[in-house]
């Protein structure tokens, strides 16, 4: 087996092992706290937001005629702590003789504090009655 010696340096001395410049200490200090602030960050977010439950919201966005019909696209925003699997919505349009139409959908996947969109399909014109949009349930994935 060979063994390396030390080369020598210009100055005629042996070279020692290299030494850390002090700015990469810091910059590796500074990712270090950066990296275990984030993790702390994200086990309190997800501790702290698991007990809360699904809390949804539904909006119109806008009507589009189509051949047979409108489609009301309508936005759902879950601004509680958990995920909401299989958000069954209902759309109801009325006007003083009562409930002249509804329609449901379900918005498969919603997770906490996003939103999705999807459709409703009327065959009267949703902007000529009186619109209710509320989720009716939910599953916990």
């Amino acid at each position: 087996m060979q063994k390396h010696a030390a080369r020598p340096s210009k100055s005629g001395g042996k070279i020692e092992a290299a030494e850390i410049p002090p700015l990469e200490w810091a910059v590796a200090a500074v990712g270090l706290v950066l990296v275990l602030g984030t993790a702390v960050f994200l086990a309190s977010q997800g501790y702290a937001n698991r007990s809360s439950p699904p809390d949804i919201s539904l909006r119109s966005e806008s009507v589009v005629q189509l051949r047979n019909g409108y489609l009301m696209n309508v936005e759902a925003l879950n601004v509680g702590g958990s995920t909401a699997a299989d958000v069954k919505v209902t759309g109801a349009l009325a006007n003083a003789s009562g409930v002249a139409e509804t329609s449901e959908m379900t918005f498969r996947y919603l997770p906490p504090n996003s939103a999705r969109t999807g459709g409703l399909f009327f065959t009267k014109d949703p902007r000529q009655f009186k619109l209710t949009l509320r989720p009716t349930g939910y599953e916990a994935p």
